[in-house]
């Protein structure tokens, strides 16, 4: 992920660059990383990946209200599988 972090051209390929900002996030619990990605997600509109970085920013921050939204999108994509999943680490 860093690789790709690190590529002068990572902006060339605004998915792949919201994917490894997104890991960096999630794996630095780094909310800063978790926003650049949510944004290039958003701007591409990618709403499911977009939707799963609400929930993983809101399970950093305690912020239902952002879990909430998120799982709202997923719920209505039909993405049950991650619903139950953000579900789970909510809870946990």
């Amino acid at each position: 992920v860093r690789h790709v972090m690190a590529n002068p051209h990572a902006e060339d390929f605004p998915l792949l660059l919201a994917q490894a900002e997104r890991a960096m996030g999630v794996a630095d619990r780094d909310l800063g990383r978790l926003g650049r990605s949510l944004a290039l997600l958003e701007r591409a509109g990618a709403l499911p990946y977009a939707a799963r970085v609400r929930c993983e920013r809101a399970l950093i921050t305690g912020d239902r209200a952002e879990l909430e939204a998120g799982l709202r999108v997923l719920e209505r994509l039909g993405d049950a599988d991650q619903v139950a999943r953000f579900e789970r680490l909510a809870v946990g």
